[in-house]
């Protein structure tokens, strides 16, 4: 396999991630002083965001940009016969817009997720960085098949309607690939280190092993039912990431709500809010079970 659609994938991502990233700091920093109670309204919109089906939004933005403002996309355009012969200017510029779209688009829900972990403080911000990095390792095929783009994962989206194993495997080296090159980049920017604060947690179970308990008896005494309900959180917060996904990917297994989606986008010129309302009670279901997971969830003492 040649390496340019992997190169092409790579340069997405990191150009989608660089845009997530600076944008959902400056959203953050200039949100921050109003307060955390004024910070739950954001959270909530931009989880919501994260995760809307990013197909469904793709198709839409497609709807008002070719329908309504009757611009062009350029990488679902078929390349001129005399494009070959324009300056360097017309062509740098048809390059730029060729882009823009799917970065922008990769980008949103990217930018959502970074928002609202910001605000949440739940995990240092390298974490974040690094996991939303892999959710959006997920999305590129999602963005390289609307955008018709030259990409690693361009074929995911009709792999994953295919009943052959063999072939999808195959398709599972540019991700693992991509991931390894971001947790490389992440590992290598530079951090202060975090001071350790013990909780009170920590305090009671060195307190229990001072007076003679086993670990696993400190552990089942003070530490199980905070570490279960983790799991169950966490089990809550994949399950809505992967909700969300299943959607976007053509909803996999499910032909009919599959012929309902492909039905609204056949018609995005005229109604480019079609995708979103059939895509909203999904992104609505995937963001109550995100809820359930922060409701789950034990908080820090």
């Amino acid at each position: 396999m040649s390496s340019v659609p992997f190169i092409n994938s790579l340069a997405l991502f990191l150009g989608a991630m660089i845009l997530s990233v600076t944008s959902s700091l400056a959203i953050a920093t200039l949100w921050k002083p109003l307060g955390k109670t004024l910070a739950w309204p954001l959270i909530l919109a931009a989880k919501g965001v994260a995760l809307f089906s990013l197909t469904a939004l793709i198709w839409a933005f497609i709807g008002l940009w070719v329908g309504h403002l009757g611009l062009p996309v350029s990488s679902l355009m078929l390349t001129p016969g005399d494009a070959l012969s324009l300056d360097f200017t017309a062509r740098l510029a048809q390059a730029i817009w060729w882009w823009v779209p799917p970065i922008f688009l990769l980008s949103v829900p990217l930018t959502a997720a970074l928002l609202a972990g910001r605000l949440l403080a739940q995990r240092s911000w390298y974490a974040q960085v690094f996991l939303v990095g892999l959710f959006g390792i997920a999305l590129l095929g999602v963005v390289e098949d609307a955008f018709h783009l030259p990409g690693a994962l361009a074929a995911w989206v009709p792999k994953m309607q295919s009943t052959s194993d063999a072939q999808f495997t195959l398709l599972l080296w540019p991700p693992v690939v991509l991931g390894l090159i971001w947790w490389g980049i992440v590992a290598a920017c530079p951090r202060t280190p975090a001071t350790y604060t013990p909780t009170s947690a920590d305090l009671i179970r060195d307190g229990s092993l001072v007076i003679g308990l086993s670990p696993w008896q400190a552990w089942k005494q003070n530490q199980m039912a905070t570490d279960l309900r983790k799991i169950l959180s966490f089990l809550f917060s994949c399950a809505a990431f992967c909700l969300s996904l299943w959607v976007a990917y053509g909803c996999a297994g499910a032909g009919s709500l599959r012929h309902e989606f492909h039905a609204a986008y056949r018609v995005v010129i005229n109604d480019p809010w079609a995708p979103l309302l059939v895509a909203w009670p999904y992104a609505l279901c995937a963001l109550l079970l995100w809820v359930v997971s922060r409701i789950i969830l034990p908080r820090s003492r």
